[in-house]
């Protein structure tokens, strides 16, 4: 009988025993995967942040690649949206395309998908509101400003005389209108501007160039201005200045014309030069080949 109950009681440990061992080995089974499942969770968390970072360097590599696609010329045009299909924008200087004339001031809308940095492709209505009219047409890029930019050229440059400016000098104009603490403005009076702006062969390179007064109406002061052109980029540049304390007329003088040049006698001018008038003055601005710069000469 004794001997039953110690069979007895070994078989229970034994199964005791077992039960631990399995609940045990149950246990290491289950840490085991849940550490393998936190693994595999940061694998897939970390292999998703990185997709999702390459997906974000792509997208803004592609960005930066239609941001460069975007209309931009030498005055920094550049849409308000990027994204926008088509940009109101403005013609700042007569230009033709094909048989259609454009003048200083008409209104398009320039399609950003199509155009570049060279040329833009526009059309006379708003083809997102408007389909009765498709027609597209396509103008250099550097004849071309969005609406944003356009108060100020239409503030300076509406008038006959100074609308058919090439973009190039209306950009040097805006950027020389201060000196010496005073502020100068293109005239809008239209009598007095065709008397502030006169074309010729100033410095003798064979290219056009333009003098140009700049007024300043409070103290009633003018300031000349001559602008040249490179010959070989093609780039306008600053070739004179001066500030005159009278409001100064200009007028064209073609070569050969005869003027006073520290002479008592009357002088053929070799190049074209300038004439300028103020109420008790009378100048001629005539350059000098040999010397490599403008000259004054006063005129009796």
């Amino acid at each position: 009988m004794e001997n039953n109950q110690k069979i007895s009681t070994g078989k229970n440990q034994f199964k005791q025993k077992n039960v631990f061992l399995i609940v045990g080995v149950i246990a290491i089974v289950a840490l085991a995967l849940y550490f393998m499942t936190l693994t595999k969770e940061k694998s897939l968390t970390t292999a998703k942040n990185n997709v999702q970072n390459t997906i974000q360097k792509t997208n803004i590599i592609s960005d930066s690649m239609s941001t460069k696609k975007v209309l931009t010329n030498d005055m920094d045009y550049e849409p308000h949206e990027r994204d926008e299909p088509y940009t109101e924008s403005y013609i700042i200087e007569p230009v033709k395309s094909g048989t259609v004339t454009f003048k200083f001031g008409d209104k398009i809308y320039v399609d950003n998908h199509r155009s570049n940095s060279q040329e833009v492709v526009f059309y006379l209505n708003d083809p997102q509101k408007d389909v009765s009219d498709l027609r597209w047409y396509t103008i250099n890029a550097s004849t071309v400003i969005p609406n944003y930019q356009f108060d100020e050229y239409r503030k300076n440059f509406s008038l006959p005389s100074f609308a058919s400016l090439d973009m190039k000098t209306k950009k040097l104009l805006l950027s020389e209108n201060y000196s010496e603490g005073i502020n100068y403005t293109i005239t809008q009076n239209t009598d007095r501007a065709k008397r502030t702006i006169c074309y010729g062969d100033f410095d003798a390179d064979g290219k056009n160039d333009l003098a140009i007064i700049l007024d300043n109406n409070e103290k009633q002061c003018s300031r000349l201005l001559i602008i040249c052109t490179n010959v070989v980029t093609n780039e306008k540049y600053l070739a004179f200045s001066e500030n005159y304390s009278d409001e100064i007329k200009i007028h064209a003088l073609k070569k050969r014309t005869r003027i006073m040049m520290n002479r008592e006698s009357l002088t053929s001018t070799p190049v074209d030069g300038i004439m300028m008038y103020g109420e008790d003055v009378k100048l001629a601005i005539i350059y000098n080949k040999q010397l490599q710069q403008f000259k004054t000469y006063y005129q009796e």
